[in-house]
């Protein structure tokens, strides 16, 4: 995006205003002070701003625009406009709007490249690699690319999102359900309880406490505002990456979620520069493209720093052996090979083929560790409620029988 920036130059001490492009405003504030400046007042352009509002085209729409856009200019019948056209006419409603856009820029005269990066429907990087293809008259192999790469990336988030379907509609239904007799049957068993005077262990006064309180205004507020703050998380941490950095960091250490978001992330960011790589972008436009497609704080971060490095002569290797938390020593070392042998974007090839095999695995084996072990824990909590409800009967039946 755009970045306009107030600054005071370190060697004249003149204040001047400058603009730049950039993946994000704290990326902005590390160019500007490593040439010499220091920002007073930093912000994107407006337009940047809406734009960066905007939503993309999901992964796996990108690679059904991408991979039609190259089927029907390949026939070589209609014109470049009129594809677009077409196009646009089967895109979902909330995308067409922008999607026509780019056919009517084209058809103004616009480049293909500078009509996609102004429609704000695709990542950077694919903006960059279509203007490639169209200066090197290469751009259906480009168009074929960029299929691909989505392809792969909606491949993977779909077996993400049908390996944790099940698991969390096992705990949705289980917290509904306890809910649901905390509500409903506990208390029925309490009048009843009461009416027999009966005594009541501790386990079963921790059920009806708890029971009460989400029965209360108390309860019902603290259910509302985790399940508000569970919603605008997301959306609150995107906006505060130094507080995000700090979450992923703990999320990269636990158990499962952490090496299936580090494999995922490593596949995605060298997927990506291989792409640009083999199209022949430079490195550091490569990584500022790449740092922009990663949903991540803690990578961008690291690709954004990696950019200035490699502009001041360093080699990539350099860079990710700074973030060992994030680059295995795997990656810097198939790196390091690539940088010595000029072969790095067959060495980038390399990575994302092994994180995207690991990710398959890890995938393969998340539901035989995590169905049982839920299952488990959701047969403790219901069945620790039912052991609590009954276990004044089982002492009012002792008493009748002592009776007798």
């Amino acid at each position: 995006m755009k970045i306009t920036a107030t600054v005071i130059d370190e060697h004249t001490g003149e204040q001047k205003l400058v603009s730049l492009e950039a993946g994000s405003r704290e990326e902005a504030i590390r160019r500007l002070r490593a040439d010499g400046l220091i920002p007073l007042k930093v912000a994107a352009d407006d337009a940047s701003q809406s734009q960066k509002r905007q939503r993309r085209f999901p992964a796996r729409q990108a690679a059904v625009y991408f991979r039609q856009l190259r089927a029907l200019l390949k026939t070589g019948r209609v014109t470049p406009q009129e594809a677009l056209e077409l196009l646009a006419e089967m895109v979902p409603p909330p995308f067409r709007e922008r999607a026509h856009g780019i056919a009517n820029q084209v058809a103004q005269g616009s480049t293909l490249a500078a009509a996609i990066r102004q429609s704000g429907l695709f990542p950077p990087l694919a903006p960059a690699l279509i203007a490639i293809g169209e200066e090197a008259g290469d751009l259906l192999n480009i168009i074929d690319a960029l299929a691909i790469y989505f392809e792969k990336q909606a491949y993977y988030m779909g077996k993400v999102k049908s390996a944790l379907t099940y698991p969390a509609a096992v705990l949705v239904l289980a917290i509904l359900m306890t809910y649901a007799m905390l509500s409903f049957m506990v208390p029925q068993f309490v009048g009843f309880l009461k009416d027999m005077n009966a005594e009541i262990p501790a386990m079963t006064r921790a059920v009806i406490a708890l029971s009460n309180l989400t029965r209360s205004p108390l309860g019902l507020l603290v259910i509302a505002l985790l399940a508000a703050g569970a919603f605008y998380a997301p959306r609150y941490l995107k906006d505060k990456p130094e507080l995000a950095e700090r979450v992923e960091r703990y999320l990269l250490r636990l158990p499962i979620a952490g090496p299936l978001l580090k494999y995922l992330n490593l596949a995605r960011i060298a997927r990506a520069l291989e792409l640009q790589q083999r199209a022949g972008l430079p490195l550091n436009r490569a990584l500022q493209q790449t740092a922009q497609a990663v949903d991540m704080h803690s990578y961008r971060r690291a690709l954004e720093e990696a950019v200035l490095l490699v502009e001041s002569g360093q080699p990539l290797y350099r860079a990710f052996e700074q973030h060992p938390h994030l680059f295995p020593s795997l990656v810097v070392a198939l790196i390091r090979t690539g940088v010595g042998t000029g072969e790095l974007d067959e060495m980038l090839g390399q990575i994302s083929s092994i994180y995207e095999e690991e990710t398959d695995a890890l995938l393969g084996s998340l539901s035989s560790l995590v169905e049982p072990l839920l299952l488990v824990v959701v047969g403790i909590i219901i069945g620790g409620i039912m052991l609590s409800i009954l276990l004044p009967y089982f002492a009012i039946a002792q008493q009748v029988s002592r009776g007798l």
